[in-house]
């Protein structure tokens, strides 16, 4: 099955905002960010951009994360495209 750029963005929508992955994604989101570690992140230029590390973050979880049984979230997307 070949993804489009429409197709990828739905299944990213989804992985946003199930409730079945839900405390995943959000232990997920703390891990990618380092936000438990001690002192500030600083990111260079536009890379700092919240709306860019957000989808930065979204489109890792959603096609690399591994959840606990080893699939990627996209795979338990109801295939919305």
């Amino acid at each position: 099955m070949t993804l489009n750029a429409n197709a990828i963005e739905q299944l990213a929508m989804w992985c946003l905002k199930t409730d079945t992955i839900a405390g995943v994604r959000q232990t997920a989101h703390r891990d990618f960010f380092g936000l438990d570690e001690p002192g500030e992140m600083h990111y260079l230029g536009e890379a700092g951009s919240p709306i860019i590390m957000e989808r930065r973050f979204l489109g890792w979880f959603t096609l690399t994360f591994k959840l606990p049984d080893g699939r990627h979230p996209a795979e338990l997307a109801h295939h919305p495209y």
